[in-house]
């Protein structure tokens, strides 16, 4: 990386594999998303075409979605920072 180790450390990464995200493969909302043409975390309910539990795990995958992709943008937003000393 070409950062000085603290940037990394403020971002709360691990020095051993600089890894900013793990991303668990999320199926079938990537397919949705892309027959839709629209973000994972903005499918709507009609969209995900689902019922009960199913619907109800998309739902929850879909925020998890949200969230991890926010926390990354979040590092690598700090890092940039941190580059340009803002």
């Amino acid at each position: 990386m070409v950062l000085p180790e603290e940037a990394y450390l403020r971002q709360g990464m691990d020095l051993s594999s600089y890894c900013l995200a793990t991303i668990p493969d999320f199926n079938t909302l990537i397919a949705r998303s892309q027959d839709f043409r629209t973000p994972v975390f903005a499918l709507t309910t009609e969209q995900l075409q689902q019922t009960g539990v199913v619907l109800e795990n998309s739902l929850k995958k879909r925020v998890e979605f949200y969230q991890l992709f926010s926390q990354l943008a979040d590092k690598i937003i700090g890092l940039t920072d941190d580059a340009s000393g803002t």
